[in-house]
């Protein structure tokens, strides 16, 4: 087609060549850069918009192009709007208007000069163009996870994606008042994406996945632009353990100056061994000395280590000497206030770090990232419980939520609990939290927690 063109605009002939060998040149990157949101791409210094991707993005028949005058028509909102190849003049609705540049041709479509043709765009357009772009699509693999990666034009927002059939071989991903931008293609399969489909209608997006049976290990998260569906198989191969506090966070400290974070990292010393040797899983100490460890640096050693499971391991406190017995918590809203307090003081934690570790990218991300594992969290929690149960002359105080700092980072990516051992303000527990026979009991109870919630989920999985 473009071989049959004659020069109708104001360039001269040297001037045409020049402005077709930069077209073709030019590379194709798509942003959003007119006022009403629309992908654009470069040619040469020039951003420019396809008439294609303006009949997409307002849902109009594409426009019109004739062989013969070179003209192309798109009706838009009761307007007709006529583009004029090699020009620099459009009309809409017979009224002639100039651009900055011309209108040109590449690859079989009409581009249009957008810093120009928006103004008039603004004028005839309908009031219905707060659409949201994904401008790429691909699957990636990052050690053993597979990602299916969204690029889009940052307007897109958490609450227009809906998930269907999470953590099954089918899940679904449908986006609301969306569209994909002209360049987007659908990746081929990989990983354990074994088949992917795209469906468009209106303004919504379907994206419909085919995954490997094992792979129930599905979550969304969020990076600057991009969404990354992330989706891995699971067996339990990695526990992460966090003995909580350390080097200047002491934690809690009793009556007689024993201190929280001594009693935390012992008992995560007699459970690491117990890990490895008889569940044969690998066993990774956030800490494994009295080291100070920035809350949020523990979600990320966990993260790191591709850990399956996350225990942090306490001791409690209270004002109320009294108070006595061991807890378990899983993340989420503290449902009493003595939840609330005990996220509180573990929390305090907080005071001991730099100010730009307090930024709340953490918070945020724990968020975006899929609840699938709130319910997992919550039977490690009852899995644990009823084997601390068979400590003698131990209090049970029970199973309870609270929001901690701490497993905030990890929530999306595995189940998380912390385990309160015992109160350090009692006299009677303090001096049972020093004592190696019991710190042994409470890690070859937890232990045999981790081990039934284990043989019980890759169950479940098997019979998927």
């Amino acid at each position: 087609m473009h071989r049959a063109y004659r020069h109708k605009g104001p360039s001269s002939p040297i001037a045409l060549w020049a402005s077709l060998i930069i077209f073709f040149l030019s590379p194709i990157h798509s942003e959003t850069a007119t006022d009403l949101s629309l992908p654009t791409v470069p040619i040469g210094a020039i951003r420019y918009v396809s008439l294609k991707a303006l009949a997409e993005f307002f849902a109009v028949h594409p426009a019109r192009l004739d062989s013969l005058t070179h003209q192309a028509t798109l009706k838009l909102n009761g307007h007709e709007c006529v583009f004029t190849l090699l020009s620099r003049t459009i009309q809409i609705d017979r009224q002639v208007h100039l651009l900055d540049h011309e209108v040109i041709w590449r690859n079989q479509n009409v581009y249009v000069p957008a810093k120009s043709f928006d103004p008039h765009l603004k004028q005839i357009a309908p009031k219905q163009t707060a659409l949201s772009y994904i401008l790429d699509l691909k699957i990636e693999t990052v050690r053993g996870t597979t990602q299916l990666i969204l690029e889009t034009d940052g307007r897109i927002q958490r609450d227009q994606i809906k998930l269907e059939n999470l953590g099954s071989d089918r899940p679904t991903l449908i986006l609301s008042n969306s569209r994909l931008a002209p360049q987007v293609r659908k990746p081929g399969k990989k990983g354990y994406i074994q088949k992917i489909s795209l469906k468009k209608r209106k303004n919504t997006i379907r994206i419909d996945l085919r995954v490997h049976k094992d792979a129930v290990q599905q979550l969304l998260t969020r990076e600057d632009r991009r969404y990354i569906f992330s989706i891995q198989s699971w067996t339990l191969h990695t526990v992460v353990i966090d003995p909580g506090h350390g080097g200047k966070d002491p934690g809690a400290i009793g009556r007689k100056g024993t201190k929280e974070k001594t009693i935390a990292l012992q008992i995560a010393k007699r459970l690491k061994p117990l890990l490895e040797k008889k569940l044969g899983v690998k066993a990774v100490l956030t800490r494994e000395d009295d080291t100070f460890i920035p809350l949020r640096r523990r979600a990320q050693i966990a993260r790191q280590e591709n850990g399956k499971l996350f225990v942090s391991i306490h001791c409690n406190a209270s004002k109320r000497r009294q108070a006595q017995g061991w807890e378990i918590y899983f993340l989420s809203e503290a449902q009493t206030p003595e939840a609330a307090e005990v996220a509180r003081q573990e929390n305090a934690s907080l005071q001991y770090e730099a100010p730009e570790a307090l930024e709340k990218v953490d918070i945020i991300r724990s968020q975006l990232l899929s609840t699938q594992f709130l319910k997992e969290s919550q039977n490690l929690s009852g899995a644990i419980k009823n084997e601390v149960d068979h400590i003698p002359k131990l209090k049970n105080l029970g199973v309870k939520q609270a929001n901690f700092y701490v497993m905030q980072g990890t929530m999306g990516d595995m189940p998380s609990v912390l385990v309160e051992c015992g109160f350090l303000s009692n006299a009677a527990e303090e001096k049972r939290l020093k004592s190696g026979p019991f710190q042994q009991q409470m890690a070859e109870a937890i232990y045999r927690g981790l081990k039934a919630f284990k043989a019980h989920y890759e169950r479940s999985i098997a019979r998927r």
